[in-house]
């Protein structure tokens, strides 16, 4: 930074109105007024192992659940789970296809009658465990308990925007409301309102028909609140889809989720009903807690957590755990954040106050017609300057100017941080590596997997033209010297937008004062401060990027705790968002010094186990299984690596499935792979099995002749589902020779999984090309789904955040290929492969279309994936497949070479 270019903290020679470091204030929760936990004793009397054991058996309670079956696996994973808890170490378990993990942590923990954590990545996945599984398991085993479920803040309706939204009338603050000249929901203005025809039908210009429909709404929406269970938006969207059968559209759902900015709960006059802190006065003071990672994690960044000390802290779906650490203490200001902050001053209470009062006045002074602006000395001057009207006149003027300054300063903001303006803070996102339709120059194309720059371009399929570009990359990676000018211009504009919101608070507060109304204070100098520290974050915000840039340029990128990264798409918006550099420093600082709150963690998945070349995992094949027949002891080192946890205090288990792979599937990277091509060049792409399926459908064709049941196709890129979805429409009969017809189903962007999946067991034989949101989380057991093809390795997407991750590796001496590229690409194949087979009558066959797994060039990454994979039988020969598909796997289950 140039010396001679002023203080990001001085704005037209003035020092800043306020001051700040370290993480924003705006992105952490108070707590402080959250209830006290309960802190009854736990149960003394402890659980033996046998006793869980015992559970399981046979004629154990689990027997009443239907098709109950003994599996040694999920036995040995309670028992392993019991240790922990009274051990008070942590417990990391890769649990195979049916093992059935989600019981074999429930059950010790229900019968230990200890406190407990159960964090899930999927909200599918918490409701499951909250609505179906613990209450069986609590029912079975005949054990009481409180146990609730927490979503994050979002989740759940705000009262008091709903009031504004549909003019819901809110309760008088306190019983003088009227003797104090203020009133209840007459000062709750319907701002933009859908429903403004209700209060004033030929102002707002609506046919009779849409006023019918909009009280019809109105009316449903109360019914709803008198029977909410929770409180949760998709609860109160599912109830006006099915009992007035309105569309999301209409509620304006963003409108009704609670907002921090606007929430105090102190003086909020729905603070008694408020569904978020009934949820979490009751999560306080339940014995098991049903959440997911983000509020997990969110959750200890509080003065006060948000949920109990609870010593036991389970995290299903573990493999996301980094991820989600790196994202919850991530922060960020964009286009969309710097709306939201526009928007909340317009529909504050100070502005909503001054703007009523300035109405009202204006009205009273010309007999019910509003003043024009710039009119007001003259019509003083015709009523022969009358103390009283000049006095009037003054606080008109006043309550004009303050609003007019809002008005002003936020149009200038919003028009600056608006990506379709020429002259915005988008045109200072200049990267070196790119043009403005974001894609890479010509002469660093070659050099696209060095840079951090990660570009990308939605093509129109007919014209081929560019419609839209996005890139992502480190802040290093821009014309450093016109950023930050971009950033000077940003922060004074959020300095003149915290000046103008701040003399209108002041305002609002001394117009309330004059007019007697001081019940009122209170809760508008709270929101109006709630809304001023919006830009105070954002200014500090602003601050930190300049002094990380500095950093950077003295000392190197890895010299800070942080890194900044940026996301552009052309012509639309920007973030600029600060990560953690070390997810596992976080981990330790939040989760694992708080020894008085958690003793022991539980981490469990399906995919875990990578492989390491330094792990005892690589033993793992059937025949080499450990004494007990149900897993063996593993060190999951990348897991522990990437979130931080020591070796000292935690076990680490493998538990294998007890499905039969052997028999009942088979693994194949065809060997005809080696015919095709392995530089990409569009313009001879027909030798590509990813660019081109038309080869690679020709290939598999005799295996998807002799598949009986339905075929997933396994792709990266939304762009490779229509390549193969196009091919398998037009060529089935001529090209690729099917003897019979199959309904191919495509996912495009938007659609919903649940849709594909009903449509693809509706048809039984068909043929559905996904993303990845159908590696991993979709059940179809049965013929349903037969044949699983992956088109290539899924080695990760070049991000801003797999390339500091590749940094911090480098920086420590480690291969970062092999630590980041590969483990991310060996979870992700697992997750895929892992859709087959659900079941243990379930038969069927994956095939891997990477010839890189075929070449001994990459014997070393080749090899690791494969016995990660080892449970299957591996060949490559397609025949082989063809012709156990053909015999329903009628073989000994001997391996095929």
């Amino acid at each position: 930074m140039k010396d001679s270019m002023p203080s990001p903290f001085e704005f037209d020679g003035h020092s800043s109105p306020f001051n700040g470091s370290g993480m924003p204030t705006f992105f952490k929760t108070s707590g402080n007024d959250e209830p006290e936990e309960n802190t009854e004793a736990e149960t003394s009397e402890l659980t033996s192992e046998d006793e869980v054991t015992r559970v399981f058996d046979n004629k154990g309670p689990l027997s009443e659940k239907e098709g109950y079956k003994i599996r040694p696996g999920q036995v040995e994973m309670a028992r392993e789970v019991l240790k922990a808890i009274y051990d008070r170490h942590n417990l990391v378990v890769e649990a195979g296809t049916g093992v059935g993990k989600t019981f074999a942590y429930l059950v010790p923990i229900l019968l230990s009658g200890r406190k407990a954590l159960i964090s899930t990545y999927s909200k599918a996945l918490q409701d499951q465990l909250f609505n179906k599984d613990i209450k069986f398991l609590k029912s079975v085993l005949g054990v009481s308990c409180s146990v609730s479920v927490l979503k994050g803040a979002s989740n759940y309706i705000c009262l008091k925007g709903m009031s504004r939204a549909f003019s819901v009338p809110e309760p008088p603050e306190s019983s003088d409301e009227e003797d104090s000249g203020g009133s209840s929901h007459e000062e709750i203005p319907a701002q933009q309102d859908l429903f403004a025809g209700m209060i004033d039908e030929a102002q707002a210009g609506l046919t009779r028909e849409q006023i019918q429909k909009n009280k019809k709404i109105v009316n449903t929406v109360k019914n709803y609140l008198k029977s909410a269970r929770t409180g949760e938006i998709e609860e109160f969207k599912n109830y006006m889809m099915s009992t007035g059968g309105f569309e999301p559209e209409v509620l304006q759902l963003n409108r009704l989720a609670y907002k921090k900015a606007f929430c105090n709960k102190k003086s909020c006059p729905f603070s008694e009903n408020c569904f978020l802190s009934i949820a979490r006065k009751k999560a306080k003071t339940s014995q098991i807690v049903v959440l997911n990672q983000s509020l997990l994690c969110y959750g200890v960044q509080n003065d006060e957590m948000l949920f109990p000390k609870a010593g036991i802290v389970v995290v299903d779906e573990a493999h996301k755990f980094e991820d989600t650490l790196r994202d919850a203490f991530s922060a960020e200001i964009g286009t969309e954040s710097f709306n939201e902050a526009i928007s909340s001053v317009f529909i504050s209470q100070p502005y909503e106050k001054v703007k009523k009062d300035l109405n009202g006045r204006e009205k009273k002074r010309t007999g019910g017609k509003k003043l024009v602006e710039g009119k007001l000395r003259d019509t003083a001057a015709d009523n022969n300057g009358e103390a009283g009207n000049n006095e009037q006149d003054a606080v008109i003027r006043y309550e004009h100017d303050l609003l007019s300054e809002v008005d002003k300063v936020m149009a200038d903001l919003k028009r600056f941080v608006d990506g379709k303006n020429k002259d915005s803070f988008l045109s200072y996102l200049d990267n070196m590596y790119t043009d403005d339709s974001c894609s890479l120059l010509t002469q660093y194309e070659k050099q696209a997997y060095r840079i951090s720059t990660c570009a990308s371009v939605q093509k129109n399929r007919q014209e081929a033209t560019v419609t839209f570009g996005s890139e992502e990359a480190v802040l290093m990676d821009l014309n450093i010297d016109r950023f930050i000018q971009g950033l000077y211009r940003l922060g004074e504009k959020v300095g003149m937008a915290h000046k103008a919101v701040s003399r209108l608070n002041e305002g609002a507060k001394v117009i309330l004062t004059q007019a007697g109304r001081t019940s009122e204070l209170k809760s508008v100098s709270e929101e109006g401060e709630a809304v001023l520290n919006i830009f105070v974050d954002t200014y500090n915000f602003i601050g930190g990027i300049i002094q990380y840039i500095n950093t950077c340029r003295t000392s190197g990128m890895m010299a800070s705790a942080y890194y900044y990264w940026y996301t552009k798409v052309a012509e639309t918006g920007f973030t600029i968002t600060k990560s953690p550099f070390r997810p596992s420093m976080e981990f330790k600082n939040f989760f694992l010094s708080k020894e008085d709150c958690f003793h022991s963690f539980i981490f469990a998945s399906a995919t875990i186990d990578t492989g390491a070349t330094s792990s005892p995992a690589l033993d793992l094949i059937y025949d080499k299984k450990s004494e007990s027949g149900t897993g063996k002891e593993t060190d999951f080192q990348n897991f522990r690596y990437g979130i931080g946890l020591s070796s000292d205090n935690t076990v680490c288990r493998l538990v294998y499935s007890p499905f039969n792979f052997k028999n009942n599937a088979i693994l194949c990277v065809p060997e005809d792979l080696a015919n095709f091509t392995s530089n990409y060049d569009e313009s001879k792409s027909k030798n590509l099995p990813y660019s081109c399926p038309m080869n690679t459908i020709k290939m598999l064709a005799p295996v998807i002749n002799a598949t009986r049941g339905g075929i997933f196709i396994l792709v990266t890129s939304y762009d490779a589902c229509h390549r193969y979805a196009e091919a398998l429409r037009k060529n089935q009969f001529t090209s690729f020779g099917f003897t019979t017809a199959r309904k191919v189903l495509e996912q495009e962007r938007n659609s919903t999984n649940n849709g594909l999946i009903s449509k693809f067991k509706e048809a039984g034989n068909a043929i559905l090309i996904g993303t990845k949101s159908f590696w991993e989380g979709v059940d179809i057991p049965g013929d349903a789904l037969s044949l699983v093809i992956i088109d290539k390795i899924p080695f990760p997407q070049k991000t801003v955040h797999k390339f500091m991750t590749r940094m911090r590796y480098e920086s420590e001496g480690m291969n970062a290929f092999d630590k980041v590229d590969v483990t991310s690409a060996i979870i992700d194949l697992k997750q895929g492969v892992g859709r087959l087979i659900r079941t243990e009558t379930d038969k069927g066959a994956v095939i891997i279309c990477s010839k890189d797994l075929l070449s001994s060039a990459n014997k070393s990454y080749a090899g690791r994936i494969l016995n990660s994979l080892s449970y299957f039988n591996i060949t490559n020969r397609i025949e082989v497949v063809r012709d156990l598909m053909e015999n329903d796997f009628k073989h000994d289950g001997d391996s095929q070479e």
